[in-house]
């Protein structure tokens, strides 16, 4: 930790306060998914406490001295922060305020306002060329304000400097144009990807727009346990004592930006959906077409691939599966489907009648990963493009993750669980498919798939590494979306073996982060 005395600047105790904030948070939220309980929480405890210290010299620092607004702010600058009075469009508890001053309030729960807060954009007409909608007249002053807080954020750039932080939002607005105009950074990431949707609905009359969604009953889906989401899991019929005998070793591949990749195919539902408690077999086919839930009656019969047997393994009866799932499980592997019931969004009720779906966020994912590669390619000789690039992946992975499902934080018409929940299922297959074909190729026959999780894959075959199954798509890191890349590798050590023997995979995953990190430690310089 360095001596060095915090900065007493109000955004500078801020950002220091929220990043501390975040990292502790995260930290005790991946033990708590993975179980692991005995770390040593030292760093945890000094991030608290420097968080602490950052917050007790912003106090006696005084109050943030408001600066002044329009009274009628245009619709991408906002309404006056709750607590400092300063622009922006994000809602806490359908009040404006900017998320840190939130934190830095004491995150208080407040009272619902009487009536819906002022949107930060009015909905989109259906209008073409340049007009007041499609165009941001944010002032530049607040937007880099907010563009060097979100820097900052991301740990390889905390300390960034202000000319830093103003190079890298030019290389931000350089790399994503529509038409000759540059995307803004707008108030924060989830705000700035919702203001990104709403943007290109402005410029693209044929993008339908998306509303907020309600319904009682998707979201109680989207937060059982009995809901599959995430597909992690670990064969432990692999014999890893034995190949490590042979001196196998063990690779890790990631996919590249797997959400980002499936936000540009996956279905999406608009407005609020339809419940049928009944799924005729004839009718299977045509409801897994849409996006959406179906309830198994009875747990699936699953099919002897290790990827649908180990993924599905824990689905039980009376589970709900998003349609991407099931329809993986029913069409790529033949399993049978007990579907009781389904709550999805339709072709159209009759003839004539528009689809209630649609690749919605297909534009949304193309601008994305388009400025993505074009930062990507320069990063390498602009530290302004690694830092606008690491800007755009929090803010495509904040708002494909808990941004669509944030109901204290999004107040916009982007809260959409649903919309999540479909996307990391069609991403979590998307993957499983190409990891299927690359299990069947002739080639690959002495390779095991070991494990697997979130948007790593585990494999094991002979040679000192890496494992590069045929058949699968091997590129560079932050190469094309939903591609794999070669992430860690290294032999099979007794620290891997044991954590495989017990089955755990947030032990597992630090057991192969070890064996990698021991591996380049002993590779000559």
């Amino acid at each position: 930790m360095s001596g060095t005395e915090p900065s007493s600047n109000p955004d500078d105790l801020l950002g220091r306060a929220s990043r501390l904030l975040t990292e502790a948070n995260r930290a005790v939220a991946r033990a708590h998914a993975t179980g692991h309980w005995s770390a040593d929480w030292t760093g945890v405890v000094d991030q608290l406490r420097r968080a602490a210290v950052a917050l007790t010299a912003l106090n006696e620092a005084g109050p943030v001295t408001a600066e002044p607004v329009r009274t009628t702010p245009h619709p991408l600058e906002g309404l006056p922060c709750t607590w400092c009075g300063r622009a922006t469009i994000t809602r806490i508890y359908g009040h404006p305020g900017h998320q840190h001053c939130w934190q830095h309030a004491g995150s208080p729960e407040l009272p619902r306002p009487a009536a819906p807060a002022a949107e930060a954009v009015p909905a989109r007409r259906r209008l073409t060329g340049t007009t007041a909608e499609d165009r941001f007249t944010l002032d530049a002053g607040q937007e880099l304000r907010d563009f060097s807080r979100a820097l900052r954020q991301i740990e390889a750039h905390r300390d960034a400097t202000d000319e830093e932080c103003a190079a890298a939002l030019a290389a931000w607005h350089a790399a994503l144009t529509v038409k000759g105009d540059a995307l803004r950074y707008v108030s924060s990431r989830g705000m700035t990807g919702t203001a990104a949707l709403r943007w290109l609905c402005a410029r693209y009359p044929v993008m339908v727009p998306p509303r907020r969604l309600d319904d009682e009953r998707v979201w109680e889906i989207s937060r059982s346990r009995t809901t599959l989401d995430v597909l992690s899991f670990v064969d432990q019929d692999v014999d890893l004592a034995a190949a490590g005998e042979a001196g196998w070793c063990v690779t890790e591949l990631d996919v590249n930006a797997q959400y980002l990749g499936a936000m540009r195919s996956v279905l999406l539902g608009d407005g609020e959906p339809d419940e049928v408690e009944h799924v005729a077999p004839d009718e299977l086919r045509s409801v897994l077409a849409c996006p959406g839930y179906v309830r198994l009656g009875t747990r699936p019969e699953l099919p002897a691939a290790p990827t649908a047997r180990l993924a599905f393994a824990r689905v039980g009866d009376d589970w709900w599966l998003p349609t991407p799932s099931a329809t993986y499980l029913h069409r790529d592997h033949g399993s049978a489907l007990d579907v009781t019931g389904a709550v999805y969004w339709p072709r159209g009720r009759g003839r004539g009648e528009t689809a209630r779906h649609g690749k919605r966020l297909e534009r949304w994912a193309q601008l994305f990963a388009e400025g993505r590669e074009t930062l990507d390619r320069a990063a390498a000789e602009s530290p302004a493009a690694a830092g606008a690039g690491a800007v755009l992946k929090a803010v495509y992975a904040t708002f494909s993750g808990g941004w669509l499902r944030s109901r204290t934080l999004n107040n916009t018409e982007t809260l959409r669980p649903d919309w999540g929940d479909q996307i990391v299922a069609q991403g979590g297959v998307n993957a499983l498919r190409a990891v299927d074909k690359a299990l069947a190729a002739p080639a690959n026959a002495e390779i095991r798939l070991l494990g697997a999780m979130k948007d790593s894959f585990w494999f094991v075959g002979p040679g000192p590494g890496p494992v590069l199954p045929d058949a699968l798509t091997i590129t560079p890191r932050g190469g094309q979306p939903g591609k794999f890349h070669v992430n860690r590798y290294g032999p099979i050590t007794d620290e891997i073996v044991t954590a495989h023997r017990r089955g755990r995979i947030g032990t597992l995953r630090r057991a192969i982060t070890a064996t990698d990190t021991a591996r380049r430690e002993r590779a000559p310089q």
